[in-house]
């Protein structure tokens, strides 16, 4: 019988030691990549801020809006789209739609509707 014998080293072929330099680079990136996520975790865990995070949950808000719609006038429905909002208001058989921007917090016009 044959014994076994062990095989020549022979040297690994060029794609094969190109496919290994390509493993071991993806293998630091990925460990340089985690640590930077972990890293970025605890940096703002322990630099947290509530008051900044609270006002950019918030949103930025606008000054309150003062809309004149007369006295015993009665408001029917809000419509919202977008950053528009529409009103419809109903005072002694006339009505009327107003507009406003609610992200800057401005009149954008009346239309008044006609029977």
């Amino acid at each position: 019988m044959t014994e076994f014998q062990p095989e020549q080293d022979y040297e690994d072929p060029r794609n094969v030691r190109i496919l290994k330099r390509v493993v071991y680079i993806m293998g630091v990136m990925l460990v340089v990549g985690a640590i930077v996520v972990i890293g970025t975790i605890i940096y703002r865990a322990v630099n947290y801020d509530a008051t900044r995070a609270a006002s950019a949950s918030a949103g930025p808000g606008f000054p309150a809006l003062d809309v004149a719609v007369g006295q015993g006038a009665t408001i029917g429905t809000i419509e919202l789209n977008g950053n528009r909002m529409a009103v419809h208001v109903s005072k002694d058989g006339s009505n009327e739609i107003i507009i406003i921007d609610v992200r800057r917090g401005t009149l954008l016009g009346r239309v008044k509707l006609n029977n």
